[in-house]
Order: structure tokens, then sequence, then C-alpha cells
């Protein structure tokens, strides 16, 4: 570590607010479905940017998921988890953003999100479900 350090002093992050106000925090999701023939899990993953530099990211095999739409709302919920404590901790620092803007490309997760359609097959996601709309509802997303 010490040898990383050393080497990197001159290394740093560049914060510029150049971006419209409000828009300070920005989300990029991505999930693959068990496309990987050896192994057969699921990956997914975000981006978080700050001011336009990446300050938050995960990578991330999901083992569990039965169908796409789930394993699209397991990285959802994740995320926007992840996206409520970068809301947090910009606040401590004094700059304010009411609704962060994510990207995301799959239509039937935001359709679940933005509107109560309950379906027997997708029972077993309602609940997370909830906790996404009420994130919605209050505007922090």
């Amino acid at each position: 570590i010490l040898r990383y350090l050393n080497g990197s002093k001159k290394t740093s992050l560049r914060y510029k607010k150049t971006i419209q106000d409000g828009e300070a925090i920005m989300g990029y999701v991505d999930t693959d479905y068990a496309r990987n023939v050896d192994i057969r899990k699921s990956l997914f993953v975000y981006v978080f940017t700050l001011f336009g530099t990446i300050v938050s990211w995960k990578k991330k095999f999901i083992t569990r998921g039965n169908s796409t739409t789930q394993v699209e709302y397991i990285a959802f919920i994740k995320e926007v988890k992840e996206l409520l404590w970068l809301k947090w901790m910009i606040d401590e620092l004094g700059i304010s953003q009411n609704c962060v803007i994510v990207h995301y490309d799959n239509q039937s997760v935001i359709y679940l999100a933005n509107y109560q359609v309950y379906h027997e097959r997708r029972k077993h996601i309602d609940i997370r479900l909830r906790f996404i709309r009420n994130v919605i509802e209050y505007g922090e997303i």
C-alpha cells in the first residue's frame, strides 16, 4: 500500500462545478442476466459521478435471480441505497440536490418502479418494489 501511495502522490481527482445546479450526482446502471456460460451468474454494475468525476462504483455478480427483471431490480435496489448515502454525504458538505437523475436501460424495472402493478409472478419482489416507489414518491430519484 505504501508503495502505491508513494507512486501516486501526484494523482488526484478534480471536481469542477460546471454542471447545472441540482445535478451534482448522476447515476448509471447496467446488468447482464447470466450471459457468462461458464458461471451463469448475473452481473450488475453501477457508477455515480459527482460533478462529472466518478466517486462511487460497484461491479458484482449476483447468484440469485430467476429472471432478467428480478436481477435488474436487485441491482436497482442496491444502487438506490448507495444513492441515498451519497445524497446524505453531499448534503453534509453543503451541496443540495433535490432529485438525482439515474440512467437505466430496463423498461420493465422503470415501469414497475413508477406504477403499482401487482402480478402473482412478481410477488417475491413486491416488498423491495415498495421501497423503491417510496424513494421515487419522496422525489429522491
